[in-house]
């Protein structure tokens, strides 16, 4: 990227605690206050472009995110298409859990914003997406040299702390946005998910310029003309981020559509839930236990759109998840689906499962003791299990964890973007089949009707 001299132009940037929007440059200064968006814009965040441009693109990215490298590449395409009088662009750090280098990277750029302003910034991010293979302590200092920073100074604003702070800063302000993956933006509000065409920018730009020049023209001050547009524009519930920041190469969702009955498996959620969820867990497995967590999240994130159910697949070389599915089937026995999943729950938090630590689950649980033992030593729930384990080994699923998502496979404890992206497009081929008259309670069955029933054979 040829990096565009930004317009604000500040060598020095004020402490974690300010807010205030970056004074206009070839201007008198504009005290605008604090700006009043979700986003909490402030000369912190290093810019391009004049804080009273009619639109303002606001990006979050991970600097070793491989889209958000190709996203950042737009950005100078941008500028140079409409201006800074047209366009300003903000940028604001999310560094991502599983990129290890990302967060020190991010450190790093902001303490080269602090020492040398928004131009040292842009340089420093285009030197480290240039060399992105090789991102490290090393490489942050050659690139502080070349955008004329001196690496000793960037070492210490690290060291100092206020870099690790503004990360957090704008990692709090990506949450209360919505965001959850890299790279994602706003236009004026407007959410522009992942590493679009520049066309796709150029569409939104050119909408939001003429919405803002009718605000404009209504008496809205240039200075809130941001903060004014994003309260019409922004909507939080409308964020979903379309594409995955790291997708792993390997485990990659199969497009093909299984047949997986739900049948009398436990099951959260409602039944007129969109998108239905259906793992093969193993209470043994330690990614079983991490992609539990993934789950909840889901849920909470989705709400009435998802449905969860389990079908259990002890693996052999786990001693315990053979009597840790009796012990959670005969909860469910004796206390109905609340009672499987407050077991589900109370299996996955223990760190290792021994005889002694099942009997303690179903004490704390409050089960019928003698039922417990019966159920165990008699594998009064064996027939169940089986069938699940018959259903996942004609399904292919043969490790654990293994999900269908309306029938779509997902493989392994992946990170939880993976899920989201998945998730995303099959709820919009369900939105469409309501649409054509199916019943939220039929969309689950109409999706998996025609799905194959196996593996194609290799």
């Amino acid at each position: 990227m040829a990096v565009v001299v930004p317009a604000d132009g500040n060598s020095q940037e004020p402490a974690l605690a300010t807010a205030r929007v970056d004074d206009a440059p070839g201007a008198e200064p504009v005290n605008a206050g604090p700006d009043r968006s979700v986003f909490e814009l402030s000369s912190e965040d290093p810019s391009m472009g004049r804080p009273d441009a009619l639109v303002t693109l606001v990006m979050f990215g991970d600097l070793q995110c491989p889209f958000t490298q190709r996203a950042f590449d737009t950005l100078d395409a941008l500028m140079k298409r409409y201006g800074d009088r047209d366009l300003r662009v903000v940028w604001k750090h999310l560094p991502l859990d599983f990129h290890k280098e990302a967060a020190p990277a991010a450190e790093a750029s902001v303490a080269v914003h602090k020492l040398g302003g928004s131009p040292a910034f842009f340089c420093f991010v285009s030197e480290i997406f240039a060399n992105q293979r090789g991102m490290g302590h090393a490489a942050y200092q050659t690139a502080a040299g070349k955008c004329g920073v001196s690496p000793a100074a960037m070492d210490a604003e690290v060291r100092a702390g206020y870099p690790a702070r503004k990360v957090e800063a704008d990692k709090r302000v990506s949450q209360a946005a919505g965001v959850r993956g890299t790279p994602h933006s706003f236009l004026n509000g407007l959410t522009v998910s992942g590493a679009q065409p520049i066309d796709k920018f150029a569409e939104a730009v050119d909408a939001e310029r003429e919405e803002a020049r009718a605000a404009l023209s209504s008496g809205v001050s240039p200075m809130a003309l941001h903060a004014h547009r994003v309260a019409t524009n922004f909507s939080k519930a409308a964020v979903r981020p379309s594409t995955p920041s790291n997708p792993p190469p390997a485990a990659q969702p199969d497009t093909t559509v299984f047949q997986v009955p739900v049948g009398q498996s436990p099951v959260l959620g409602s039944a007129n839930a969109l998108v239905t969820i259906v793992m093969f867990q193993d209470f043994q497995c330690p990614f079983c236990k991490r992609s539990a967590a993934t789950i909840e999240q889901l849920r909470k994130e989705y709400g009435n759109e998802l449905r969860v159910v389990l079908k259990h697949n002890p693996l052999p070389f786990h001693p315990q998840a053979m009597p840790a599915a009796h012990l959670a089937m005969e909860a469910r026995a004796q206390k109905g689906n609340p009672g499987f999943w407050q077991a589900h729950d109370a299996l996955f938090a223990e760190a290792h499962l021994d005889d002694a630590m099942l009997d303690q689950v179903a004490r704390d649980l409050r089960l019928n003791p003698h039922a417990v033992r019966t159920a165990l030593t008699s594998n009064r729930h064996q027939a169940a299990i089986d069938a699940d384990m018959q259903l996942a080994k004609q399904l292919g699923a043969n490790g654990t964890p293994t999900f269908f998502i309306n029938g779509r496979k997902l493989t392994g404890a992946q990170p939880i973007e993976s899920f989201r992206t998945l998730i995303d497009e099959v709820l919009t081929t369900a939105r469409g089949l309501t649409q054509r008259g199916v019943p939220r309670s039929r969309v689950y069955a109409e999706t998996i009707k025609n799905g194959v029933t196996g593996p194609a054979s290799p």
